[in-house]
């Protein structure tokens, strides 16, 4: 299908660019591209649309279309540069891959390019958007010692959602964690509101920490529009440092730290999103306008903050952790409660502000239609008089009726109108009276002297 084609089109172009500024952002969720397509549903058919639309538009999926779950991920390369390897930076077993050792109380990247030691904690980072899918598995099975597959597998799949996880292998824990990189209002016009979110999958198995860190997301108006560019590894484990990670003595310290981050991430988000409606009040309040816009994208995009965060309350970081990290759990625990909280009080506030520019737009429309009837008032009203006073027919009654009808501010006027036209049709007719008899008056014959003399003389008898 040419819609297909065109669809793409655009993704290997994105890729094409991103390739070309060096952001390596070629990973997508299938979701991701089920929804740019059209489709909700992995079906075959979708499988072979989608995968012979890429192939078209000349890219390499990997894993396969046919392969690949729903829920998972795939990483799209141009034809031409399909068979290359990632690179390798320095200090990692394999490409996306980088070691952390704690030496004398602060955080090295290990350059060394040996597998790490088992008597000494260690944080290995995986970027999956640098990784080589085909090899990342092998390779971290290699360089971790006694790291389960069933666990490696889990992480390398990404979850639809977060979740303190349970582990039937002894002293294994895992989890999944979304942390917000960024939001910003884009566009004036349309005023969307934008977040990038990653998903954060980690094992702690001491000695050793292997977190994962899957392709991010951007959510526009609450809605997922692409990939994200993420942090590299030295970006990520600085902010991690800021926080505690260097200070960290076990592995299972370490694993906290990223959960702290991950959760008080997005307390600044909603601190972001807090900053936008207190700018659309400040605004509002000086110049009132019905500009809903804003308000509405706020909105569609709070439940991201909350579908994100929800999942860690059952079970609890402080189930997950164990007594060893009883307190610092219970931190974790109460940031997201505050978070979500805080995430539904801005909600309410969203609303509220959404009743006030409603309020607004109902106003402005009573004005308009007032504005309207007051100037279609003056000729239907005086178009209603006279044709009303033509029809009274000199009748109290119906004068009585349309004085009524008009309201007692136009009784007076009516009123003296409708006796102007009385007094004019009783002059009119006491006019045509005299008229009348002096018409008579003066058509009446005069009697001759002979008339007058018989008349008198057959009026004699009659008196004898």
């Amino acid at each position: 299908m040419s819609t297909d084609l065109a669809v793409a089109q655009g993704i290997a172009e994105a890729v094409r660019q991103a390739q070309a500024e060096s952001k390596r952002r070629s990973w997508r969720k299938v979701t991701t591209l089920l929804s740019a397509f059209g489709l909700y549903n992995l079906t075959d058919s979708a499988r072979s649309r989608i995968g012979d639309a890429l192939h078209a538009a000349g890219l390499v999926v990997d894993p396969a279309m046919a392969e690949v779950e729903r829920s998972g991920a795939v990483r799209l390369s141009l034809q031409g540069a399909s068979q290359q390897a990632p690179e390798t930076s320095p200090g990692s077993l394999l490409p996306g891959v980088t070691i952390w050792r704690w030496d004398a109380g602060s955080l090295i990247r290990d350059n060394s390019g040996k597998p790490p030691s088992p008597a000494q904690p260690v944080l290995v980072d995986v970027d999956v958007s640098q990784a080589a899918s085909a090899t990342l598995r092998d390779g971290l099975l290699r360089v971790l010692v006694g790291l389960n597959e069933e666990t490696l597998d889990d992480l390398l799949e990404a979850d639809v959602q977060a979740a303190f996880k349970r582990s039937k292998i002894k002293n294994e824990r895992r989890a999944s964690v979304f942390v917000a990189l960024s939001s910003r209002a884009e566009d004036k016009h349309n005023q969307a509101v934008a977040v990038d979110l990653a998903l954060i999958e980690l094992a702690v198995a001491p000695p050793w920490l292997l977190v994962v860190r899957h392709a991010a997301q951007t959510y526009e108006n609450g809605a997922p529009t692409g990939d994200a560019d993420v942090l590299s590894s030295d970006q990520y484990v600085a902010q991690l440092e800021s926080v505690g990670l260097d200070t960290a003595v076990t592995s299972m310290d370490a694993a906290m730290v990223v959960i702290e981050h991950a959760v008080a991430s997005f307390g600044t988000l909603q601190a972001e999103f807090s900053s936008y409606l207190d700018s659309w009040r400040l605004e509002f309040t000086k110049r009132p306008k019905p500009d809903r816009q804003l308000l509405v994208n706020l909105q569609a995009s709070l439940p991201v903050v909350t579908d994100s965060l929800r999942p860690l309350k059952h079970p609890t970081a402080l189930s997950w952790a164990g007594p060893s990290s009883e307190a610092r759990a219970r931190q974790v625990r109460d940031e997201v409660e505050r978070s979500i909280e805080a995430s539904q009080g801005l909600a309410g506030a969203t609303a509220s502000a959404l009743v006030l520019v409603d309020q607004l737009r109902a106003e402005n429309y009573q004005r308009s239609l007032a504005t309207l009837a007051a100037v279609l008032l003056a000729p239907g009203l005086v178009a209603a008089v006279f044709s009303a006073s033509s029809k009274l027919n000199s009748s109290w009654t119906d004068l009585l009726i349309l004085l009524m009808a008009h309201g007692p501010n136009r009784a007076r006027q009516l009123f003296h109108h409708q006796t102007l036209l009385q007094c004019r049709q009783v002059k009119r007719r006491l006019n045509q009276a005299l008229c009348l008899s002096a018409s008579q008056v003066v058509q009446r014959p005069r009697r001759t002297t002979v008339e007058r003399a018989a008349q008198s003389g057959r009026d004699q008898p009659m008196r004898s």
